[in-house]
């Protein structure tokens, strides 16, 4: 997925401002810990919501008829729905893992490629970032807020 800000209140093309890419977060990505802890019996959404300056707003595109949600479970279990040329859900796994002097959030499930995410805290508890391109997964070219809701 693709992010890019436009301003909140634009009405029209004379206050359109050009795609902004949100920039790689500027703090040190959670600890396996706290990856644990946060992501527990948690929903994870996209941001829509998510202002990375006052009055402009993070617009994510991506291909296919409604934005992914994943679902971790406490005792490891991790579901993934999604929408490309029609509903699918995934079932699986996820951990963390030690990389690159961090650690970093991995799923996986049968028809689902491996897949690990540095997570950034946000500006509250349940609002973090992620890289948004599964290609680049080491190296994020893209980013995209998230928010986390409770499943219990």
């Amino acid at each position: 997925m693709l992010v890019s800000a436009f301003p909140a209140a634009a009405q029209n093309a004379s206050q359109h401002k050009p795609p902004l890419k949100l920039d790689r977060p500027g703090w040190l990505p959670l600890t396996g810990p706290q990856i644990m802890q946060t992501f527990a019996d948690r929903m994870l959404i996209l941001d829509e919501a998510f202002e990375p300056y006052p009055g402009v707003r993070v617009v994510t595109f991506g291909m296919g008829g409604c934005p992914p949600t994943e679902t971790f479970s406490a005792n490891g279990g991790w579901t993934r729905f999604e929408c490309r040329r029609g509903p699918h859900t995934y079932q699986g796994s996820w951990t963390t893992e030690k990389f690159r002097g961090g650690e970093r959030l991995c799923v996986q499930a049968p028809d689902f490629p491996r897949l690990c995410r540095f997570v950034w805290a946000g500006i509250a508890g349940d609002r973090i970032i992620m890289g948004a391109n599964r290609e680049h997964q080491d190296d994020p070219q893209t980013y995209n807020p998230y928010r986390l809701t409770r499943t219990r």
